[in-house]
């Protein structure tokens, strides 16, 4: 019954989000703001409808926490577009045969959320090698197979049990209450926890990527790898702005500083206009991400994305800190090379991780909810399977 209505009424929703926002790029200025702030506000309660739509056609946990944040990640990305003084806006109004190709112009935009391409181009997007679309299509589809080889055999672990996720063991401060297994399983669960959140990120990007470029809508060069290198992260900063993606980093900065500058009216280059760039930028993601776990059917009060990104803000107030502090009163004298500052970054990255991620990751996973369900089709049972039947031996 669902399918045609449940489900029209998303297709309908959806249709109606793409032409207001073609229409409020296209038909009218950056001059008329409340025309656009209208057409903003309406695609935001077009985007409320089709996450209720979406929660009410999705049973499994897994992808309606997917398809919420997505819905809410559009409408970011079609009000930045439409709000923001886009000098590339111009090209849009180009004369061309018709309104029709002038949209096939702006539709793309509102995925292209590293906006690739344009002068808006998000700060620290990895360069896109040069490939022909066969190449970028087989490449892509062997790193996507690849990753999801791989986020099934880590959902097809047993799942911890209950005590050790609990409440108590998320905490920040009280340590003397932990035992040695609870840190061990702690520094293994927020590894598994942002390997698997990676792996799927990747497979999510590399789809619709895979998908633009057999379907015209975006070239090679639009898609860029979604992640920087890992490698030399030193600090909290370095891990959410150059080495984890940067899909959101440019409507999270526009609408922070939207915020900032006509809600907070803090203006200038002052530490405080900094900080509270920075701090709404990552509530704004704590939101989106909230919905997220809301969806998944985590109580309000049980929630963590709020508190765990509060504290990467946290995080990177305390990193400036301390460089601030040793740039005033160097750690070292005069001629010596502080060797061992690489590796001190990294493990505090790793440490702090370890030390936040569980009042994110743990209130998820104290819901029981299979994570087998994540993932629509599933190789390893298949192939473990397999085995069996090829070496009985082995199995038995």
């Amino acid at each position: 019954m669902w399918l045609h209505g449940e489900l029209l009424a998303l297709v309908l929703l959806q249709v109606a989000f793409l032409i207001i926002f073609t229409g409020a790029i296209l038909f009218s200025t950056r001059g008329q703001k409340t025309a656009r702030m209208i057409s903003v506000a309406v695609l935001a309660a077009i985007t409320h409808g089709a996450q209720s739509q979406c929660l009410g056609i999705l049973s499994n946990p897994h992808w309606r926490a997917i398809a919420t944040p997505l819905c809410w990640i559009q409408f970011l990305s079609a009000s930045q577009l439409t709000l923001s003084a886009s000098t590339f806006e111009l090209n849009f109004r180009q004369p061309f045969p018709g309104h029709w190709s002038r949209a096939c112009l702006v539709l793309p935009m509102l995925w292209n959320l590293r906006r690739v391409g344009t002068p808006l181009l998000a700060k620290n997007t990895p360069p896109s090698p040069k490939q022909s679309r066969l190449r970028f299509i087989s490449e892509r589809l062997l790193t996507t197979t690849l990753a999801y080889l791989t986020l099934d055999l880590i959902v097809s672990s047993p799942a911890p049990s209950v005590a050790m996720v609990g409440h108590p063991k998320q905490t920040l401060w009280n340590f003397h209450a932990l035992s040695r297994e609870d840190f061990v399983f702690r520094m293994i669960a927020t590894a598994t926890f942002w390997i698997s959140v990676a792996l799927l990120l990747l497979i999510i990007n590399n789809c619709a990527a895979i998908l633009g470029v057999i379907c015209g809508c975006y070239s090679p060069g639009d898609c860029p790898p979604l992640f920087g290198s890992f490698v030399d992260v030193k600090s909290i900063r370095q891990f959410w702005g150059a080495a984890w993606h940067q899909c959101l980093r440019v409507t999270l900065t526009t609408h922070a500083n939207i915020l900032v500058d006509l809600v907070f009216r803090i203006t200038g280059e002052t530490a405080l206009s900094k900080y509270t760039r920075l701090w709404c930028a990552f509530m704004i993601s704590a939101l989106i991400h909230h919905s997220s776990d809301i969806a998944m059917g985590i109580d309000q009060t049980e929630a963590g994305s709020a508190l765990f990104f509060s504290l990467q803000a946290l995080g990177i107030m305390l990193e400036d800190g301390f460089q601030a502090f040793v740039y005033r009163f160097p750690l070292k004298r005069k001629g010596q090379r502080w060797n061992k500052a690489r590796l001190f970054g990294r493990l505090w990255v790793i440490s702090f991780l370890v030390w936040s991620t569980p009042t994110w990751s743990y209130p998820q996973q104290r819901l029981g909810v299979d994570a087998a369900m994540l993932l629509p089709v599933r190789i390893t049972p298949i192939l473990v399977h397999a085995i069996a039947r090829l070496f009985p031996a082995i199995s038995a």
